[in-house]
C-alpha cells in the first residue's frame, strides 16, 4: 500500500520463498511508482487489466525480473546453451527465483514459444498443487512471527517464576497445552540451559 510516510508491503508467507521474493520486489516497484498493488491468487490477472493498470503491472514485473535476474548476466549464462528443463532449473537455483521467472525471461527474448511457456507454467502449477502438503509446523510458524528473542525473554520470565504458565501461553498466543511445543523451538529435545 502506497503512503507518502508509511508505505507497506505485505508478503504471504504460505507461498514458496521464490514467490515471496518476487512479490516483495514487485510490490517495491509499485511503491517506487507511487501506486498500490495486490498480488492475486490467480496468475492470469494481468489478462484482465487494461490501460494504466496493465502498463504498471507489466513495468513492475519487468523491474522485478531485471532486479532479480540481471539481463547482462543472464545473457552470458544462456549463450550457446540448449534451452531445456535442466537449464531452467539451474538458472532458477542460481538466481533464487522460480522457474517461471526464468522461463519468462526466455520468452521475452523469444527463445521459447508462447505455447511452450504456457504449457510449462500449467504443468508446474499442477505439480505444485499435487505435491503441496497440508499444514506445516504450527510451532515454527508462530515462532517466526514472534521472533527468537521474544521467545527467549518470555521463557526466561517463566523459568524465573516471574510469570505463570497461563501468562506465558497468553504471551505466546497459544493454549497452555501447546507451551511445550513452543519450548522445543528454543530447546530441542528438552535440552534446556
Amino acid at each position: 500500500m502506497y503512503d507518502e510516510q508509511f508505505p507497506l508491503i505485505y508478503v504471504n508467507n504460505s507461498k514458496p520463498k521464490t514467490r515471496q521474493i518476487f512479490t516483495l520486489f514487485h510490490e517495491l516497484a509499485h511503491l517506487l511508482f507511487r501506486t498500490g498493488g495486490i498480488d492475486t491468487q490467480h496468475d492470469d490477472y494481468l489478462d484482465h487489466l487494461e490501460g494504466d493498470s496493465r502498463r504498471i503491472e507489466v513495468l513492475c514485473n519487468r523491474f522485478t525480473g531485471e532486479f532479480l535476474v540481471p539481463g547482462r548476466d543472464f545473457e552470458q549464462r544462456i549463450r550457446g546453451t540448449a534451452i531445456n528443463d535442466e537449464l531452467i532449473q539451474e538458472l532458477a537455483d542460481r538466481y533464487h527465483v522460480s522457474r517461471e521467472v526464468i522461463l519468462r525471461k526466455l520468452l521475452d527474448r523469444r527463445l521459447v514459444e508462447p505455447a511452450f511457456y504456457e504449457e510449462k507454467v500449467q504443468d508446474w502449477t499442477q505439480s505444485a498443487k499435487k505435491s503441496s502438503g497440508v499444514g506445516g509446523n504450527p510451532y515454527r510458524t508462530k515462532g517466526v512471527y514472534l521472533g527468537e528473542r521474544y521467545l527467549e525473554i518470555a521463557f526466561s520470565r517463566y523459568y524465573q517464576n516471574r510469570i505463570s504458565v497461563e501468562q506465558l501461553a497468553d504471551y505466546l498466543g497459544v493454549k497452555v497445552k501447546n507451551v511445550p511445543g513452543m519450548e522445543n523451538l528454543l530447546f530441542p529435545r528438552g535440552a534446556r540451559a
